[in-house]
């Protein structure tokens, strides 16, 4: 993903992800969608993945370290 993560004390509204995701819906921008295992041992918050469920790979993986 392109861009650079936010410092902690500046994270925006929503997704932390939404400033720099090139598939942004408007909801990204004013919530933070749920925590999903994406089957490989990963954890995902991505509204896109939510309604694919793995049809989609989506931008906003977390590694299990980073699932705050």
């Amino acid at each position: 993903m392109e861009g650079f993560m936010p410092s902690f004390s500046e994270l925006p509204e929503g997704c932390r992800f939404a400033p720099r995701c090139s598939q942004c819906l408007e909801r990204c921008r004013r919530h933070i969608p749920e925590m999903y295992e994406d089957g490989n041992g990963r954890r995902v918050r991505c509204f896109l993945f939510e309604e694919s469920r793995a049809a989609y790979r989506s931008p906003c993986i977390e590694e299990a370290v980073f699932n705050a």
